[in-house]
């Protein structure tokens, strides 16, 4: 029928095989499922939110371990990532407090290599087919974004009735590694590139200090999305009055810890999937302005927020949202500015090995703070901080366009 190939090249799949939507979306699952299960760890272990904090950095330590070897023979590092996170989720929940940290670090590392090389296989699939690199990868982006929204209530106990079980991180384990296994046959095969080709495409064309600026934005990126997503919850429950060790109280449909949390990813995925059209009416330079000064305008007063017992947490979610909207189109404008000053992957892997350092840091110093100060809205100053820095970066890359 004629609207069949219309609709193929609207999703993408002229250019992009359907298996990569099913990855992404099982990448974004797994990247924000420690925020929206760290109530039940904390309560499992006692942990203090110090030590709650440093799962984080084991997650995204891992995933920079991950970035940094994933564009070496990306047609290997993707199923072999999907094998790291299948060895690892299964864990997570029965793990012991003294190993739960490295089963994190091992998914962190399967994260890493996943996005890393499926990102380089996308755009290579695309560039075969003589679409767009850029749109591919913005598509299958978008899957992962569904896959974060969709994280908190996955692990709602009403789900098959496995969350509060110990099946359903195994059953996930499964599925990455069947993913994997899957991936190791056909996608090593239709897919393979020779590193060497990839990392050569062009000589650098961007200056060191310019390449340290892109890589301070990309990690302040990070840090911020995953403080304020993981820490949204233990937030919402600590200053609107819910009991911070009751997993249900964290996991129902009703609990605004979940409401918040998925509102900020959904909100996220809204920001990402408009840009496409906002550029046709702005600059890419104006929008990483904008969308860093209302990034900076929604940080501060979320975590300045008032929240007493009982009420409705209307202020929250809206914040939230705003947080969520601004940080989605932020990441994809850095990098699209970073690849168009330089292509070569050897310049820009280090760069974006970088990123996960924030994810790494930033959500571990909020915990220690608040551990520090005995109050979790002091976890949300960090990120606050971070925005100001961000804000400022954005402006300077700017004045340094003349590369």
């Amino acid at each position: 029928m004629a609207y069949r190939p219309h609709l193929r090249t609207f999703f993408g799949l002229d250019s992009v095989a359907p298996i990569h939507f099913l990855a992404y979306f099982l990448a974004g699952v797994a990247t924000v499922s420690l925020g929206a299960i760290l109530p039940q760890l904390m309560r499992n272990w006692s942990m203090s939110d110090a030590r709650a904090g440093f799962l984080f950095s084991a997650l995204f330590t891992g995933s920079t371990l991950g970035s940094l070897v994933s564009t070496r023979k990306p047609e290997w590092s993707y199923p072999i990532g999907f094998w790291c996170c299948g060895i690892a989720i299964p864990f997570i929940q029965s793990a012991s407090s003294g190993w739960l940290d490295l089963v994190i670090l091992l998914e962190g590392i399967g994260l890493g290599l996943i996005i890393n090389s499926g990102n380089v296989l996308v755009e290579k699939s695309a560039e075969k087919a003589g679409a767009s690199g850029a749109a591919a990868l913005a598509r299958v982006h978008f899957a992962w974004g569904v896959g974060a929204i969709s994280c908190p209530w996955i692990v709602r106990p009403n789900i098959l009735h496995l969350a509060n079980s110990s099946l359903l991180f195994p059953l996930m384990g499964g599925v990455f590694a069947l993913l994997g296994t899957y991936l190791g046959w056909k996608v090593g095969r239709s897919l393979r590139t020779p590193s060497s080709t990839i990392a050569a495409r062009q000589r650098p064309s961007i200056r060191f200090k310019t390449q340290v600026f892109f890589a301070l934005a990309l990690l302040l990126y990070t840090g911020i999305e995953n403080s304020i997503s993981g820490w949204l919850p233990v937030f919402a429950l600590r200053i609107y009055g819910e009991d911070s060790h009751s997993i249900a109280a964290t996991t129902t449909s009703g609990s605004l810890a979940a409401l918040s949390f998925t509102l900020f990813w959904t909100a996220h995925l809204l920001g990402r999937a408009l840009l496409p059209v906002a550029v046709h009416f702005w600059s890419e330079e104006r929008l990483l302005k904008g969308t860093v000064t209302a990034l900076l305008a929604a940080v501060i007063p979320l975590s300045i927020l008032p929240g007493h017992f009982g009420e409705k947490g209307g202020a929250l979610c809206v914040t939230a949202a705003a947080c969520g909207f601004s940080l989605g189109s932020v990441y994809p404008l850095l990098i699209a500015d970073l690849l168009k000053r330089s292509g070569n992957l050897r310049v820009v892997g280090w760069i974006l090995a970088c990123a996960p350092l924030g994810g790494a840091v930033l959500p571990w110093l909020s915990g220690i703070v608040s551990t520090s100060t005995g109050n979790i809205r002091s976890a949300l100053f960090q990120p606050s901080f971070a925005a100001v820095l961000l804000f400022i970066l954005a402006y300077r890359l700017k004045s340094a366009n003349g590369d």
